[in-house]
């Protein structure tokens, strides 16, 4: 059995899964992590390590947001139509208006519809990032991340935000919302072969810019 909450390697064709340090050879393991899987087990619905370096973070226990009103959406499917945000003091109420010239304060792209917008101030949030999990695993990262609102600077695109983060609480690591949803494989135009995202122990130079970093595709 597999805990979803945390990496795995799938195949996307049949109904194959395999742990990361089942897959991996004994060559390639990291034992140290190999360890932490291990005392994951039999933790119980909190899905949390059983280790006594992580910092349990209560507010992932809690939803993103409370809805305060449902309406019937296409094919009969409930959409939340009002919402209490964890992340900002008001309601939030579900729009499709096209002419709002600003942009969304999770993701800080330009918004789009559907969205939510506050009832009091200009506060708003693209449907897609109102729903984004509260506690991810990301494969840049070991541990658990927490979403967060604050001003950051992302250590994977070395950019500053002002919107939603993903943070670790154990070590001070800050990923936002556009990197968290780049995919871990991808195929570029630019070459032939699939890419793998990964963090490396060294500084790499990119093959297009020249410029180097540990958060690479590779």
């Amino acid at each position: 059995m597999v805990d979803t909450n945390y990496g795995v390697y799938y195949c996307s064709s049949c109904n194959f899964l395999a742990h990361l340090h089942c897959a991996a050879t004994a060559e390639e393991r990291d034992e140290t992590f190999v360890q932490d899987l291990k005392d994951t087990e039999h933790v119980g619905s909190t899905n949390m390590p059983a280790h006594e370096d992580f910092i349990r973070d209560e507010s992932s226990d809690l939803p993103t947001y409370i809805a305060k009103k449902m309406k019937l959406g296409e094919g009969g499917i409930e959409i939340a139509e009002e919402i209490k945000h964890f992340s900002h003091e008001h309601e939030l109420k579900l729009t499709d208006e096209l002419d709002i010239n600003g942009q969304c304060d999770g993701c800080v792209l330009p918004i789009f519809s559907p969205f939510y917008k506050c009832t009091v101030c200009t506060f708003f949030l693209h449907r897609s990032c109102a729903e984004l999990p509260r506690k991810k695993q990301h494969s840049l990262h070991r541990h658990p991340l927490f979403l967060r609102s604050r001003v950051f600077w992302c250590n994977v695109c070395r950019c500053g935000s002002k919107g939603f983060k993903y943070y670790c609480d154990k070590c001070g690591f800050n990923l936002d919302v556009r990197c968290s949803l780049v995919p871990d494989i991808l195929k570029h135009d630019g070459h032939e072969h699939q890419l793998i995202s990964c963090h490396s122990s060294d500084r790499v130079k990119c093959s297009c810019c020249n410029s180097s970093s540990r958060y690479i595709f590779i």
